[in-house]
């Protein structure tokens, strides 16, 4: 996505539903053009935490290429996550509580993410990339 986007990305994950975002990157690698320098970290994880509709930590692997202007402001120009998989994690404690109600269980087996992204993100995305 676009510089001019980014902020808006990050809003919809927020309204989404989650409460943390954090990032880690493992081997990442600096390249430096005229006007760019570009970051590109094949292993990359998007760990979100969630708070609804249940207490769920989410890790979302692949790989992310930044874009930043070469200049003083060092201003993201394009952000490309591309996401090989993802794993949705509820607390044992969670489970354990709830282990004797089938109906609680089986919504506690949903996922509450798709390919590690909310719904809001992601209809966000549709949206602005199809335009």
């Amino acid at each position: 996505i676009g510089r001019t986007l980014i902020p808006r990305y990050f809003s919809t994950v927020f309204e989404g539903g989650v409460t943390d975002l954090y990032y880690i990157l493992k081997h990442s690698k600096e390249s430096y053009h005229n006007s760019s320098i570009t970051v590109d970290c094949d292993q990359c994880a998007m760990v979100t935490q969630h708070g609804k509709p249940m207490f769920t930590k989410v890790c979302t692997e692949g790989r992310l290429i930044l874009e930043f202007t070469f200049d003083d402001l060092m201003r993201i120009k394009t952000w490309h996550f591309t996401i090989r998989q993802y794993r949705e994690l509820v607390p044992r404690s969670i489970l354990a509580m709830h282990a004797q109600d089938p109906q609680v269980l089986d919504q506690l087996s949903k996922n509450i993410t798709r390919m590690g992204l909310t719904n809001f993100t992601l209809n966000y995305l549709r949206v602005r990339l199809n335009k």
